[in-house]
C-alpha cells in the first residue's frame, strides 16, 4: 500500500533548511574590486601605458604642459599647462562601462589656481567621449566646487570645498541607469543627478581659458583610481533554492 506523506509536514522542514541557509550565509557582502591603479605601479617621469587591472592605456594631450609621476610619499599622477587658451587632459577607458550599483572612486589634489579662467575638472564620459558628469575647482571657489551632468550645465557642488594641496577621496556612484551619486567622502558632501548614456571613460582636465599664460604651480594631481561593486549577497541564492525545494514537493506530492 502507498504511504501518503502530507505536505504539511514537508515543507514546514523544508522552510527550516532554507532559514538556517539564510542565516548561515546573511553576512554583509564583500566589496568586489574590478578596476584599480595606482601611480606608485608606474616607473620614470611619466605614465603612459597601462598598469593596474581593469582599465585601457592612458591616453594623454599635453600641448603646451606635461604630465609626470610626482616625488609625493605616496607618489601621485600629475598633469600641468602654463599656456594661455590651452588643454591638458589624461583620459582612461574603463574596460566594460559601468553598471548600476558599481563606484567609480578617486583621490583627487588641487594645487594653484590663479584665477577663474583656470580649471581642474574630473570628466566621465561614454565611449565617443561625450561628458556625462563633470566635477571642476576654477580659481576663486575656494567655499564650493561645481559640477554638470544630463540637466544641470553649471550646479554648485556644495561642501566640496577647495582643499589646496590636499589628496580627497571621491566616489561616483551609477545608481540606475540613468541616475548616479557623486560624494566627496573627506567632507562627506554629496549630490545626485541624472545621466544621458554609460559612462566608459574618465578624463583629468586641466585648462587654461584665456589670452594670459597662468603662473608656475597650476598642477593637478590625482591618485587611486577604482571601480567597485557589491554582489548579491548569497543569501538570495539559497532563497531561491529553498523556494525551488518547496515547488519541486509540491509537484511530487500533488
Amino acid at each position: 500500500m502507498k504511504k501518503t506523506i502530507s505536505c504539511n509536514h514537508i515543507i514546514p522542514a523544508i522552510v527550516g533548511v532554507a532559514t538556517l541557509m539564510l542565516a548561515a550565509n546573511s553576512s554583509p557582502a564583500q566589496v568586489v574590486t574590478n578596476a584599480f591603479d595606482v601611480a606608485s605601479s608606474y616607473t620614470g617621469t611619466g605614465f603612459t601605458g597601462n598598469q593596474g587591472y581593469g582599465f585601457g592605456a592612458w591616453t594623454l594631450n599635453t600641448p603646451g604642459g606635461g604630465d609626470y609621476i610626482s616625488g609625493d610619499n605616496p607618489a601621485n599622477f600629475g598633469i600641468w599647462n602654463n599656456t594661455a587658451n590651452s588643454a591638458t587632459t589624461a583620459e582612461r577607458s574603463f574596460n566594460s562601462a559601468l553598471t548600476v550599483g558599481e563606484t567609480f572612486a578617486v583621490q583627487l589634489m588641487l594645487n594653484n589656481l590663479d584665477s577663474s579662467s583656470t580649471i581642474n575638472a574630473l570628466e566621465l564620459q561614454n565611449s565617443s567621449g561625450t561628458v556625462l558628469f563633470s566635477y571642476w575647482h576654477q580659481g576663486g571657489d575656494s567655499n564650493n566646487g561645481w559640477y554638470s551632468d544630463a540637466a544641470v550645465t553649471a550646479g554648485t557642488a556644495t561642501g566640496f570645498s577647495y582643499d589646496y594641496q590636499q589628496l580627497d577621496s571621491f566616489a561616483f556612484t551609477l545608481t540606475s541607469p540613468t541616475t548616479y551619486t557623486f560624494a566627496d567622502l573627506s567632507t562627506g558632501a554629496s549630490l545626485t543627478g541624472t545621466l544621458a548614456g554609460a559612462v566608459d571613460e574618465v578624463t583629468f582636465l586641466r585648462s587654461n581659458e584665456s589670452s594670459s599664460s597662468p603662473s608656475n604651480g597650476q598642477d593637478f594631481k590625482f591618485n587611486t583610481l577604482e571601480i567597485t561593486s557589491v554582489p548579491e549577497p548569497a543569501s538570495v541564492s539559497f532563497a531561491a533554492l529553498g523556494f525551488s525545494l518547496m515547488l519541486a514537493f509540491r509537484r511530487r506530492l500533488a
